[in-house]
């Protein structure tokens, strides 16, 4: 029972900041139920790549300190710059034999540009071909090298590691299987939708259509809203200020936004014109992360792109439980809303923390059997 009720913990471990959350059913929703977000040393993460592992491990040996997550099962966020995605169509077989056709499948094309790579994946759904049931997977590989490194750094720091994943296979999953069952906006109709998820070094670019991943890929420049000040992996250290206001009318962040806007129009372009979808136009771009926070970004992306710009905010699905009661518990007070509870966590300024957690929610999702059935509905 307390492993269907209570999910893994998922962990996003930023080069800002690195955050934990757990989710648990409670009466047939989907609840918040103990989160924590604390700032990453400074260069203990570069590119996704771990460079200071006692920092890290300082910092996530204490991660679930005072809090109340149940279990120290964890699935992890990994970033590494190497990654390599293919899309695959394979025969509809069982669990076990999709696992290794995946791996060959995808080892055929990667062995002559990864050494000894690891092979993740997602289904993405099934169609029929000639009377062939078929069955559409994204592939991931990435060096077994980095694996191997979250992997020790995790078990240094007390946690048990159950699954390791790119943040875009997190975000897909939090989309489709959270977010996409509410009302709209998120019920685009058929339509193709981007979600940003912008970091402090890097963005995370997906394309959807309903429950399906259509295009994933990263960008590698990000928005530093922490220091107001942009951020290019390989780049120089930047001050950090937290006393300005985060303005895109920043010369140094409209540089950023402007980087951004131009990879994410070339992902677009490519898209729409060498991808087989249809002649199927992307509409309505979704934000979140770190970076979004920049005041003027949803607009700057919405005039430039001609596209409708949302926040993805995670919280029109997920109800919040004990933070919520924890906060609110010398008050006697009604249920606080998200805004009030995801307030300034340990070392993170800037009001509101939950644009941080996308990530972070979406990896506590995967291998919780407690919910598969409901987010099957």
């Amino acid at each position: 029972m307390f492993g269907q009720r209570f999910s893994p913990i998922g962990l996003d471990l930023g080069e800002r900041a690195s955050k934990a959350v757990q989710l648990k059913l409670d009466g047939g929703r989907v609840v918040l139920h103990e989160y924590a977000v604390v700032d990453t040393p400074r260069g203990s993460l570069d590119a996704g790549e771990i460079k200071d592992i006692p920092a890290l491990q300082e910092i996530l040996a204490g991660l679930g300190r005072g809090k109340r997550f149940k279990g120290r099962r964890v699935n992890c966020n990994i970033n590494p710059q190497q990654v390599y995605l293919r899309p695959l169509t394979l025969p509809v077989m069982a669990p076990r034999e999709l696992s290794e056709a995946v791996y060959w499948e995808t080892c055929k094309y990667v062995e002559s540009a990864m050494e000894d790579p690891v092979v993740d994946f997602c289904t993405l759904g099934e169609k029929e071909i000639t009377g062939k049931l078929l069955l559409d997977v994204l592939a991931v590989a990435v060096p077994r090298k980095v694996v191997e490194s979250y992997y020790y750094l995790l078990i240094r720091s007390g946690w048990e590691p159950l699954a390791m994943e790119i943040e875009q296979l997190s975000l897909f999953r939090l989309v489709g299987n959270i977010i996409s069952k509410g009302t709209l906006p998120y019920d685009l109709q058929g339509r193709p939708f981007l979600v940003l998820d912008i970091g402090s070094g890097s963005t995370k670019l997906i394309i959807m259509e309903g429950k399906k991943l259509l295009f994933c890929r990263t960008i590698k420049a990000g928005i530093d809203s922490s220091g107001n000040k942009p951020v290019q992996n390989g780049g120089g250290d930047n001050k950090i200020n937290r006393e300005e206001s985060f303005n895109i009318g920043e010369s140094g962040l409209l540089s950023a936004a402007g980087i951004i806007l131009a990879e994410v129009e070339r992902s677009l372009e490519y898209f729409s014109f060498h991808l087989d979808y249809g002649g199927k136009t992307v509409r309505s771009l979704y934000l979140t992360g770190g970076g979004s926070a920049v005041n003027g970004l949803s607009s700057f992306f919405s005039e430039k792109l001609g596209m409708e710009t949302r926040f993805l905010d995670p919280f029109t699905q997920i109800r919040i439980g004990e933070a919520a009661k924890e906060v609110n518990k010398d008050t006697e007070a009604a249920p606080i809303s998200p805004e009030k509870v995801l307030q300034d966590a340990a070392g993170v300024s800037g009001g509101n923390i939950s644009f941080l957690l996308a990530p972070a929610l979406g990896a506590s999702l995967r291998r919780w059997n407690g919910a598969t059935s409901l987010m099957r509905k």
